[in-house]
């Protein structure tokens, strides 16, 4: 069954809600907001739908990648910071 949601694009706000932790309404909104298109996909083309979640939930991934690695960085400044505070 996954295999066949990855191949026909079904399933990516089901990942995006558990891998960011929001609903799968939020997902929807977000790509809503963004541009991408939502709803009935009898409506349209399935090929663009797909193309646009997948850019929208890569970017996604991206960012959270982005502020994994900015809040690590963050941490290590603020241990440093409080290292250096006791030392006074």
């Amino acid at each position: 069954m996954n295999s066949h949601n990855e191949v026909n694009g079904r399933g990516g706000a089901t990942a995006a809600s558990k891998k960011f932790g929001v609903s799968q309404l939020t997902v929807g909104s977000w790509l809503k907001s963004s541009g991408g298109e939502v709803g009935d996909r009898r409506k349209r083309s399935t090929t663009a739908a797909t193309a646009g979640r997948g850019s929208v939930l890569a970017e996604l991934s991206k960012l959270d990648g982005v502020i994994a690695a900015k809040r690590k960085e963050l941490d290590a400044l603020e241990a440093r910071f409080q290292k250096l505070k006791a030392s006074l």
